[in-house]
Parts: structure tokens; sequence; C-alpha cells
């Protein structure tokens, strides 16, 4: 059994380590339990290593890193869906129950997100072995919770980032697609080939997310100019989300036609490893994206989301910053400069070649390689494993 669910992070990596599953283990049955309402579980049924598709209720427990207890008291409606969501993950447990007795499992693999936590639980309950994986430094509350019952914890970054009892943790990865690989000189000319961008031009790319990083987005729209009248040969790929599309590109709009033709804007791409592949240096947030920059071997500067869930993309950035992988720029000083810091730090690298290959090699040792292979193993370990 897999399960994960709530973004495109927790359940594409359930497709990779069922796809690996069956290339192994060809006799194995995989189902998955998903959330109703997941727009990401058809990402799921459309893949042909799962046998079977549950959806369960499961509610989801709402709290904001370094948001003063104040605001949830402003906004009543907060604690009301908590408290109507518990009612729901009580239902989801039951479901869940049900399912596992039904077609009993010899090992249940969560990924994370609020999906997880009835099953996992569910499973704890009727000794089935659990497995976890956390693509972040800090777990997020399924995973925590679930860490009391699982077997064993598969984690992406370095071991000594995690709370875990060190005897259970495996060091996998994070499964990320077969095509994300090394850019070579090569690559990254077919790459700017494929987007329509010369092969000598200087390419920064600005990611902040499906749903965009306002205060990211902010800042790329008051330094552009500036930096792409510093040179011909400087190219800007802005990926807004789909939230900030509209007003972004009405705004670049404006611009004069010799600037405007140097910013490729994107609200959103499943294309992004083609991007990056592209790209002299990326600017993005400090999620999950960071396994797929160090595959690829690419300078990174990293504007964490301060407020999200344990902090983790801060965490993150921290473990990045420590291995000398990367530039980090608090978003905080990012606004207060009105984008001036991530200017002189996107100028400093440009110039500065030896540093850029520098902070790439370092975020290329962090990688590791055949995680949805390590998983595997790891399950395999679960279900023989006496602990």
């Amino acid at each position: 059994m897999m399960t994960g669910g709530g973004t495109a992070g927790h359940v594409t990596p359930l497709l990779a380590v069922a796809s690996e599953l069956k290339k192994e283990h060809p006799e194995s049955t995989i189902r998955y339990t998903g959330n109703y309402g997941d727009p990401f579980v058809q990402l799921v049924e459309k893949s042909q290593d799962f046998e079977k598709t549950y959806l369960i209720f499961a509610g989801k427990f709402r709290r904001y890193h370094k948001i003063s207890k104040l605001v949830y008291l402003q906004n009543p409606q907060i604690t009301l869906k908590n408290i109507r969501d518990l009612f729901l993950f009580l239902l989801g447990f039951v479901q869940s129950l049900i399912h596992l007795v039904t077609w009993r499992p010899d090992v249940i693999f969560v990924k994370g997100g609020f999906v997880g936590l009835p099953v996992g639980l569910a499973g704890a309950l009727l000794r089935i072995p659990v497995v976890t994986h956390d693509s972040d430094t800090v777990p997020g509350l399924t995973n925590r919770i679930l860490s009391r019952y699982s077997k064993l914890q598969a984690v992406a970054m370095p071991v000594d980032s995690y709370k875990y009892d060190k005897k259970t943790i495996r060091l996998t990865g994070l499964p990320i697609k077969k095509d994300i690989t090394a850019v070579t000189r090569e690559d990254e000319r077919i790459a700017k080939k494929h987007l329509g961008i010369s092969v000598d031009s200087f390419v920064v790319s600005f990611i902040g997310g499906s749903l965009g990083a306002l205060r990211l987005n902010t800042a790329v729209q008051q330094i552009a100019k500036e930096y792409l009248s510093g040179s011909d040969e400087r190219t800007i790929i802005h990926v807004t989300g789909k939230a900030h599309f509209a007003a972004i590109h009405e705004s670049y709009s404006k611009m004069e036609e010799e600037i405007r033709k140097r910013i490729l804007l994107y609200s959103y791409s499943d294309d992004l490893h083609t991007i990056t592949a592209a790209s002299d240096i990326v600017v993005s947030r400090a999620g999950s994206s960071i396994h797929e920059l160090s595959a690829q071997h690419k300078c990174v500067i990293l504007v964490p989301n301060p407020i999200l869930t344990g902090g983790h993309q801060t965490k993150n950035a921290e473990i990045i910053k420590a291995n000398d992988a990367g530039v980090v720029i608090d978003e905080k000083k990012l606004e207060e400069s009105q984008g001036k810091q991530l200017l002189e730090e996107i100028i400093l690298l440009e110039n500065n070649k030896m540093l850029r290959e520098k902070l790439a090699l370092n975020l290329s040792k962090l990688a590791v390689p055949g995680a949805a292979k390590n998983i595997v193993d790891v399950l395999w370990e679960a279900m023989n494993k006496n602990v």
C-alpha cells in the first residue's frame, strides 16, 4: 500500500517507487490510498503500476510557522475547519481500517501529506510495517506522528538533520524523473535552443512554485529592467505561478521591446527541468526542488518561504548554506532591499564562474542517486525486519 497526497511532491515520488518496485518484483501488487477531492490522485490513476485506488476522507490540521496565535483568534474559520477535519480524520481512519483488513498489504509506504496519517495509524494498529519518507529536513506532522510506529524512516536530506532514532533512518534520496541528470555544456545549449534563447546568453531563471511566491515575484519585477539593461547577452526566465501571471504579464508589457523580448514568462511549466537546464543561475524556493537542482548540478540562489509549517524551507536552506552549496537570501531582507540584494548576488555570481561551479559542485554532492531503488530496498527491509 502506498499513500500520500495534497501536492505533486507527495505523489510523483510514489509513481517512481511503484515503477521501480514493479521492475524489481513484477509479482508485487500495489494499491494506493488518496484523499477525496485531491486533484493529484489522477496521476496515480493514469499509472499502470497500481492495481487499485482507494479514496478516503482525511482532515488537514492547519498551522503556520511563526504566526501569532492572535491570527487564529482573528480568523475563527481556521479553528472551525480544524474541528471539522478532526471528524474527517476519524472517518478516514475507519475507512483505512476497513481497506487494510480487506486487503492486508505486507508494507505501507507513506510519502507524506495529511492523507497518510489515518492510513499509517490504521496500519500500525494492525501491525503492518510502516515506512515513511521525508523530502525536507523538517518532517511534516503526519510523519512526525507516525515515527512512533513506523519501522523505518527513509529520508532525502543528511541524516543528522533528523530527530528520528538513527538506527531506523535510511538515507535514500528523493525519487525524481529519470531525465533529470547532470547538465553538460551541450545539454545547456540544447535546452537554450529549445526555449528559443541564444546559446551565448547568460540565463537566470526565477521559480517560485506552482502557486507563485509574491515577494520573490515582486523582487524580480523590481530588478528585471536594471539587470537586463546591463548587457544584451542576458535573459530572464520567470515562472510566476498561476495566481500572479496576469499582473506580472501586464507589468512586463509596459517595458521597452529591447528589454521585454529577453524575458520568458510562464505561469507554470511541466517542463521545468528544461528551464533549469538552460539556466546559469536558478533562483528558487527551498522545497523539494532542491533535489532536482542538485541532480542537475546547478548554481542556486534560495529564497525560503519562512511561514510554511515547521519552517522546513528555512531549515533546508540552512543545510545548503552550511555545505556552501548555494546562496540563501532572507525573504524579509529581500523585500526591504526592494530586490537589490537579489540583484547584487546574481551579478556577483555572473562575474565569478569559479564560484558558480564551486556552489554547483557542492550542491551536487548532496544528491543521492538511485533514490527509487533505495526506497524499494527499504520497503523490503521493513517487511523482513523485527524491530
